[in-house]
């Protein structure tokens, strides 16, 4: 039977023929018996692994499939699809986990999910044709869902569009003593479960977050009009599920992340089973009858879905800014030697010629640098440790279009290392560590003379590491080991911390509500964190081997640069050299790009033009530009084979320099209607190119010094 006879047959679903509930009696319990018998036992060691994962790529081959092997740790994903099926199909994903706990034989968890995996599979091939279905076993969801977690990024990685994964989880285990069923209730803004939920364990669960409800829907319809007899209740977590870890303890949980709508099909595990994870997880112990009737029950889903599947929309960037002009643009990027990455000078690059106008030499001993303000004509601030000193650093200030004037100062009893400035260009601060005692010290200074600004502030312990600061400078964040502190740059004072997994590079965006942080361990996990409180809100999947990021305000994208070994320790296949843009909300990839350099590193370093029209991303060729909306490499800004380039900032001029904030009409005044135009570019509901002049601090967006400078301006006058 074709899928088009089917699809006919099934139109509507609710007026379905017998032909359909005769596929449904096709679903055996002697096959789910069969393949549970080869594949319980303990399934945690490679050689375990090995043996279950050919199993599953033996019966899916024999079914007619195209079946592939996927590495994902010490186990591999087995994937299968029809033999003849394009690779762009948008598809529906049936997903189980086949390895288990050390001591476990893990039937229920999960070997009888694989059994209905393989029973759907063989159901469905003389049906789907044209690989409407994909079916993939997943390696190693016991070990933070190592297998799933892969398979979904590259799945995004590759904008493959996907109707929905539906997980099979432990689908076997029931109980009818009332009060054997442990409870979830309702959790406003959380969890919305069925009213009123059972107490007796004899349901299946279906687990779907708020972007999976059409999907969970089409599991409740299809599996009512069909499989009356199996009771179902349900539970619709806001999110990703981060508000209530308890339902993000499978495999659906990956494809949350980056943005798939998926649901998990479950009897809920330890909420009823007291063999969860038990050497008496057997056989003996799972209801077969129960499980073929959720098997029919997913049988019915996978029906309706393919009878309305309209293919989901990709996500498309929001509109370009209008281009403005880039003439004078300067760009600075730290020159390394790529034997030991040591800073060797700053390089100052005229951006419209591509040549390098200047380099700034510096000490053996350099730590950090930043560059004053935002315009054209700026100093150069570096850190350095004083010669044949550990704990006394020097601040030096070069002027990179003047005659090459210089100012230095001393900052005694620290090691310095890093230098931030506040967009207004007027204060700098050096972060250091003081090694005796043990305190992390940050210095605050005049930009532009480096004398002190009062009292150094100092917190006890090692927390150098990244520096961020917030757009009107009056809030410092520090990220060290596994977390983030944020506290109040005038008074020292803390104002919270979250913990994370190994924060490397923090970005500020957003109109200062979100921060950003790129996970260390290269596996592409950016996290997302709000800052009124500072608390994580999401979590996102980016390119593996994500090395730097950047925020791109107008048009609400986080860009990231990867490449390098990608996973712990670097034990997973190299990743190609990408560039990917990222919805800075949902955390969905927008766009992604190979970067084609011929075994050319990219190295870090990641800064968007303001005005919109370019990235700049170092690299061990030179600095590339690379068009904002293709990802592609429009030119290289050359370099030498020995040099590798850390992009350090990019100094835009700009059409409004001179011009009176918020002068959106360039008369000379600032009026109601121009307030008016900045407040909707504020919330997004108007792109920057309406009111260029709005944007004071010039950090492509409109925010609340900006909305101050302009009210200033309104009732005083704009300056002669």
């Amino acid at each position: 039977m074709s899928v088009v006879c089917l699809l006919t047959l099934l139109h509507p679903i609710h007026g379905a023929s017998q032909e359909v509930h005769e596929l449904l009696a096709r679903v055996s319990t002697r096959h789910l018996r069969s393949h549970v018998l080869q594949l319980r036992g303990q399934r945690m060691a490679p050689v375990e692994l090995g043996r279950s994962a050919a199993y599953i790529a033996r019966r899916l081959g024999t079914y007619g499939y195209r079946v592939e092997r996927h590495r994902a740790f010490e186990g591999d994903n087995v994937r299968a699809v029809a033999r003849d099926a394009p690779n762009e199909r948008t598809r529906i994903l049936i997903g189980a986990h086949y390895d288990t706990v050390e001591g476990s034989p893990g039937v229920d968890d999960n070997a009888l999910g694989v059994a209905a995996l393989l029973e759907l599979a063989r159901v469905l091939a003389p049906i789907d044709r044209e690989g409407m279905v994909e079916f993939v076993a997943f390696s190693e969801e016991e070990i933070d869902r190592w297998g799933s977690v892969l398979y979904a990024a590259a799945l995004r990685d590759n904008l493959q569009p996907l109707t929905g994964a539906i997980v099979l989880d432990q689908i076997g285990y029931t109980c009818t003593t009332p009060g054997c069923q442990a409870i979830l209730p309702d959790i406003p803004s959380c969890l919305d479960v069925s009213d009123p939920i059972r107490s007796t364990g004899d349901f299946i669960a279906a687990v779907g977050n708020d972007s999976s409800r059409d999907l969970l829907n089409s599991f409740v319809l299809s599996a009512r009009q069909f499989v009356t007899e199996l009771p179902i209740e349900t539970g619709t977590v806001f999110g990703s599920g981060r508000c209530l870890s308890i339902t993000r303890l499978s495999d659906h949980a990956s494809f949350w992340d980056v943005g798939y709508p998926a649901i998990l099909i479950t009897d809920t595990g330890f909420l009823r089973s007291p063999h969860y994870h038990q050497p008496t997880d057997t056989l003996s112990t799972i209801n077969l009858d129960f499980a073929r009737q959720v098997t029919q029950s997913i049988l019915a889903t996978v029906l309706m879905l393919l009878n309305s599947n309209p293919p989901p929309p990709k996500p498309t960037p929001p509109a370009t800014p209008t281009p403005t002009n880039a003439e004078n643009s300067i760009l600075y990027s730290i020159v390394r030697d790529p034997n030991d990455g040591r800073g060797k000078a700053v390089a100052v690059h005229n951006v419209t010629s591509g040549q390098e106008t200047r380099r700034i030499a510096l000490a053996p001993d350099f730590r950090a640098a930043a560059i004053r303000g935002k315009r054209p004509r700026l100093f150069v601030l570096y850190a350095e440790l004083l010669e044949g000193l550990k704990s006394a650093a020097v601040l030096r200030s070069v002027d990179v279009l003047g005659a090459g004037a210089e100012r230095t100062t001393l900052i005694p009893e620290i090691a310095p290392y890093a230098v931030a400035v506040t967009n207004d260009g007027e204060t700098v601060y050096v972060i250091g560590l003081q090694t005796s005692p043990n305190a992390t010290i940050v210095a605050k200074l005049d930009a532009l003379t480096l004398d002190p600004i009062g009292s150094v502030i100092e917190f006890s312990g090692n927390l150098v590491g990244e520096f961020a600061l917030s757009s009107d400078g009056h809030i410092g964040y520090l990220g060290r080991g596994d977390h983030i502190l944020a506290f109040d740059t005038r008074t020292g004072q803390e104002l919270g911390s979250v913990r994370l997994e190994l924060p490397a590079k923090i970005i500020v965006g957003l109109r200062d509500l979100q921060l950003y942080s790129t996970e260390l361990l290269g596996s592409g996990v950016i996290h997302a964190i709000s800052t009124t409180p500072l608390a994580l809100s999401e979590k996102f999947l980016g390119p593996r081997a994500t090395l730097d990021a950047a925020v791109d305000g107008a048009r609400r994208l986080l860009y990231v640069t990867a490449g390098g070994p990608a996973g712990l320790d670097g034990r997973v296949a190299v990743a190609p050299y990408r560039i990917a843009a990222l919805d800075a909300i949902t955390g969905n990839i927008v766009a992604i790009s190979d970067v084609p350099l011929d075994n050319t590193p990219l190295y870090r370093g990641l800064v968007v033009d303001s005005n919109g029209q370019a990235l700049y991303v170092g690299s061990c060729t030179g600095v590339l530009q690379v068009e904002p909306e293709t990802l592609t490499v429009a030119r290289v800004i050359p370099g030498t084979e020995r040099e590798c380039h850390q992009v350090l900032s990019l100094a835009t001029s700009s059409p409004t320099d001179g011009q009176c904030a918020g002068d959106c009409g360039g008369n000379g005044q600032v009026t109601v209607a121009d307030l008016l135009k900045m407040v909707d570019i504020g919330l997004g509901m108007l792109p920057l190119a309406n009111c260029r002049a709005g944007d004071s601090t010039f950090d492509s967006q409109v925010a609340i010094d900006d909305l101050l400078n302009a009210v200033r301006n309104a009732l005083d006058g704009c300056p002669a």
